[in-house]
């Protein structure tokens, strides 16, 4: 419920701030004090879009405050999936700032209009008299019946099923389409792969075949330089060896004469054994080289693959075509994992169906058995509000198909007179009827679960007397399960609230200003007696005012 309103600078409003308490609160006022400000300014918390004009004076910030006891709803799950601080006490702003933006906050923390409005039809529920759309709400008339069936969890299980269902619906969509994609590209991609799979890519050096290659096809000439480099090497009394052993021996002379000729007889000695060794090998190179005419067509025909299917898919490196044939080895093997997990997401998506389909016949049958107590009560109600031969009838149906809170589809037909054709209550139903209807629902509704704060906004207006009466024994009868604001004309109605607020305006140097005032008893008595008889109102007025209130 509202326990506290603060209002500063909108509209012809200042700045007013009062509390709200249980029970029924009625607002009276004259015509044009401002009622329908107040009500425009709780609009602001609920979600309302807002401008500029908004705000009273434009250059200085409008600011709507309101505190939510929310002791006896169960919100905390909202708050949870909103990501916001869950207080009992929360409090709701809305701010509208010079140059026209808009800013909402729930406890301090910055929402959107969504996040607003999605809690302020949880929290604040307003009415006013020709409000038809709601009543002939499909979605509206189904959970009226829910709740008086009870059903609101297995509502719930349905919802989150269906939800369930929708989302292996898309996946479906989606994975069939990738399988359609899959078996189009899947023989390409088959052969991409064949053509990367002939050659083993990890053992292939791409730089050893090229350098291998060069290497055969010039076999001879190498063979040619290392005889010639051989023979200068070994070369009898002119050859390089026969030098350097000559060499070696003069230097053995010297060794004796100290530790230079010492050290450079060791560094030719190295030199030697390097030179005989490179001798050696080279000899064994030449008697290896030959010409191997199959070899070289294997390694010209590999190379030549690998060029080709560098080229075909632009790359430089062995690397890279390792990369593209994994990646086309997946893109393979997910054309069978895809249908793997169709197969599991239309199991999936079949068990939900079965559940629900269960699930919708249990809410049909759980209707089926509300309807009538349902309408029993309504009539009953309608009679005490002077409509004793209305007929509501509630029509029904179990549908093949699936919709947001089960399988019915729903439609009240209805008729204020006897003998009236019946037909939907927009068309058939004026506003006072309609006003009545609203009010009837909402009673029972009271008795069966925790309803949000109600504002009635002059639901009441066009009727008078016992009907008057009994529409204000009924708000009452509301107000004791949950907080009701009933915005009136009526003096019935205003004398049943167990508080009473009243709207006026001031007119102060040229600027009118909206104010608003709890009355106590003796001002309750004057201002229902001013509801019943005007201004000049009568000491029989007053009299019947304090008999009204007593």
């Amino acid at each position: 419920m509202i326990t506290s309103i603060s209002v500063r600078n909108f509209a012809l409003i200042d700045d007013i701030e009062f509390d709200l308490n249980p029970g029924m609160t009625v607002l009276t006022g004259e015509t044009g004090a401002g009622k329908s400000i107040l009500l425009g300014a709780i609009s602001l918390l609920l979600g309302k879009r807002a401008d500029l004009s908004s705000a009273g004076d434009p250059s200085r910030k409008c600011v709507v405050e309101a505190v939510f006891d929310l002791s006896k709803l169960k919100l905390r799950e909202f708050f949870e999936q909103q990501q916001l601080d869950y207080e009992v006490q929360t409090i709701i702003r809305r701010e509208i700032l010079p140059g026209g933006r808009s800013r909402g906050f729930i406890n301090d923390v910055p929402v959107n209009l969504n996040q607003m409005q999605q809690l302020g039809g949880q929290l604040v529920d307003i009415h006013s008299q020709f409000e038809t759309q709601t009543l002939n709400s499909q979605a509206y008339q189904l959970e009226v019946i829910d709740t008086m069936a009870g059903s609101a969890e297995v509502v719930k299980v349905f919802t989150d099923k269906l939800s369930s269902y929708k989302k292996c619906s898309a996946l479906l969509e989606q994975l069939n389409e990738q399988l359609s994609r899959s078996k189009r590209d899947l023989d390409y991609h088959q052969y991409l792969l064949q053509e990367l799979e002939q050659l083993d890519l990890e053992n292939t050096n791409l730089s050893d075949l090229e350098q291998e290659t060069e290497k055969l096809t010039n076999v001879e000439g190498i063979r040619d330089s290392i005889n010639r480099i051989s023979g200068m090497m070994q070369q009898e009394s002119h050859g390089l060896m026969d030098q350097m052993f000559e060499i070696r021996r003069e230097l053995s002379g010297l060794s004796g004469f100290g530790k230079p000729y010492e050290s450079w007889l060791e560094q030719l000695q190295s030199i030697l054994s390097e030179l005989e060794d490179l001798s050696r090998e080279m000899e064994r190179e030449s008697d290896s080289l030959e010409v191997d005419p199959e070899r070289m067509a294997t390694l010209s025909s590999q190379l030549e693959q690998i060029y080709q299917l560098q080229n075909k898919h632009h790359v430089l490196e062995i690397d890279q075509l390792i990369a593209i044939r994994d990646e086309l080895r997946t893109q393979v093997d997910n054309s069978g994992e895809i249908e793997l997990q169709i197969q599991q997401v239309q199991q999936d998506r079949q068990q939900l169906h079965g559940q629900m389909l269960e699930l919708g016949k249990q809410l049909h049958e759980q209707r089926m058995q509300a309807i009538g107590p349902f309408i029993k009560q309504f009539h009953e109600i309608l009679s005490r509000l002077g409509m004793p031969d209305a007929q509501l009838n509630i029509e029904l149906k179990l549908e093949d198909d699936f919709n947001a809170s089960g399988m019915d589809s729903i439609q009240w037909v209805f008729t204020a007179n006897r003998g009236g054709r019946p037909g939907p209550l927009s068309k058939v139903a004026s506003g006072g009827e309609l006003s009545r209807i609203m009010l009837a629902i909402k009673s029972i509704l009271s008795r069966k679960q925790q309803l949000p704060t109600l504002i009635f906004d002059e639901i009441d207006s066009g009727v008078s007397g016992i009907i008057a009466e009994q529409m204000a024994q009924e708000m009452s009868v509301i107000s004791r399960h949950s907080q009701l604001l009933s915005i009136t004309h009526l003096a019935q109605v205003a004398a049943k609230g167990t508080d009473h607020l009243r709207v006026y305006k001031k007119v102060e140097a040229d600027r009118t200003t909206t104010h608003l005032s709890r009355l106590d008893i003796q001002e309750r008595i004057v201002e229902i007696a001013q509801m019943i008889g005007g201004d000049r109102y009568s000491d029989s007025a007053l009299a019947h005012a304090r008999q009204m209130l007593n």
